[in-house]
């Protein structure tokens, strides 16, 4: 895989990969053309997509000529609407990749020679996979390029998939536990706790170690304090504090939200919590964290772990118009943990935090507009 931010490449690193003499093999692939109207030719195309995906990740590189694993020539391949061509590829994915893979970049980069482009896709290792072409065939990748996965490997994809998750769930249950001691990144105060965990899978599956560390790189906005915080940095990682609130990113690239204010925040003169200006908040930060995440170069997928801590009792009411109130049996509500595989569609996050949060108060969620 080139060792550069996608972003930040562009054709003068293809024309590189030609002149230091890079050779194609597990992480990186050169082909002269991709022919997208051919179903044969669509298969084969899904299929050198997941053999990265099913790997480690690497580049695609398509529009040159290779002779022995070496680029020889940049001929480019003809495109004369760019977007309908990368919505072709995205479509066809969609419907030849199972599951979906996530992450994934494409760029097309003009020649000299009229609406020819070099054709750029990087494919970033999965943690949900195995990724099957068609509901027929797994792939991998070794230095000789894509092979079709046996058995075994098929196997021990997918035992890594579930390690993965069974990681997340101890590290969940581990920062609950720490929350409820009042043992988090940073001292809160007494009372319940709301704490937000985004996970990028990639933390769990590879050596993910964060560094350069600046209070200026990130957006550590908290859920209490209207983007007031002040930035600290720890051996653990770096945070922005506010109240008994913080936004801390840990040096596996782990986020975690966690705030002790808004739940008694009117404690004084009433005891109810109320859920929907929680939800607000809630969907107003975690954008910043995304923010944050790409930042570090972990572009998903993410798991979001949503929990209200040490409520027992309480009162509970969807708003401050809400008449009605439930009280709380049970100590804590541990939410379902959510996929996200793109951090601008928050829609299933928002509807299960919203229809979970309007029945603890008591309420069909036919009884309010979620």
């Amino acid at each position: 895989m080139l060792d550069k931010p996608f972003n930040e490449l562009s054709l003068e690193d293809v024309l590189a990969l030609k002149i230091n003499g890079v050779e194609e093999g597990k992480s990186i692939d050169f082909k002269l053309e991709v022919q997208l109207d051919i179903p044969k030719n669509r298969k084969e195309f899904a299929a050198d997509i997941t053999s990265f995906a099913n790997t480690t990740g690497g580049d695609l590189i398509i529009g040159v000529s290779e002779e022995q694993g070496l680029i020889k020539e940049l001929h480019g391949i003809e495109i004369t609407d760019k977007d309908k061509f990368l919505q072709r590829i995205e479509s066809i994915l969609r419907d030849a990749v199972d599951p979906q893979i996530t992450g994934l970049d494409m760029n097309l980069y003009p020649i000299e020679e009229q609406n020819k482009y070099i054709l750029h896709i990087r494919v970033p290792q999965s943690y949900v996979g195995p990724h099957i072409v068609n509901g027929e065939k797994f792939y991998g990748r070794n230095n000789a390029g894509k092979y079709q996965l046996d058995f075994v490997e098929i196997k021990q994809r997918f035992t890594l998939s579930n390690q993965v998750q069974e990681k997340i769930k101890q590290y969940h249950l581990e920062r609950i536990m720490k929350i409820k001691a009042n043992e988090g990144y940073w001292e809160l105060q007494d009372g319940g706790a709301l704490l937000i965990n985004i996970v990028p899978l990639q933390s769990f599956s590879e050596s993910v170690y964060v560094s350069a560390l600046t209070q200026t790189r990130f957006k550590l906005n908290t859920l209490f304090g209207d983007g007031s915080y002040n930035p600290k940095i720890q051996f653990e990682g770096i945070a922005g504090l506010y109240h008994s609130s913080y936004h801390h990113i840990n040096r596996q690239g782990i986020i975690e939200i966690a705030d002790k204010h808004l739940l008694k925040i009117n404690q004084q003169y009433d005891t109810k919590i109320y859920a929907k200006p929680i939800i607000e908040r809630i969907l107003k930060i975690i954008p910043n964290a995304f923010l944050n995440l790409q930042e570090l170069g972990l572009n998903g997928p993410y798991v979001i772990l949503t929990s209200v801590l040490d409520v027992k009792d309480r009162m509970f009411s969807y708003n401050e118009h809400d008449f009605s109130a439930a009280k709380l049996r049970q100590n804590d509500m541990i939410f379902p943990s959510i996929l996200i595989t793109n951090p601008s569609d928050l829609n299933e996050y928002e509807r299960i935090l919203k229809e979970l949060f309007m029945n603890a108060a008591g309420h069909f969620h036919t009884q309010y507009t979620l």
